[in-house]
């Protein structure tokens, strides 16, 4: 749900962990990275870059 949210929306970090379950922005940022392997923020770069 996180990637779908910052790969089709413009919505904040913030909100996107607040949409997720997450009340502290900084744990959502932690455990995205040790899932996803990159950070919120680099991982939208990555997907708007790609079209």
């Amino acid at each position: 749900y996180a990637k779908d949210l910052l790969s089709k929306t413009n919505m904040p970090i913030k909100e996107v962990a607040n949409e997720c379950g997450y009340k502290n922005e900084v744990h959502f940022m932690r455990q995205f990275k040790s899932i996803v392997g990159v950070t919120p923020s680099e991982y939208r770069k990555n997907s708007f870059s790609k079209g």
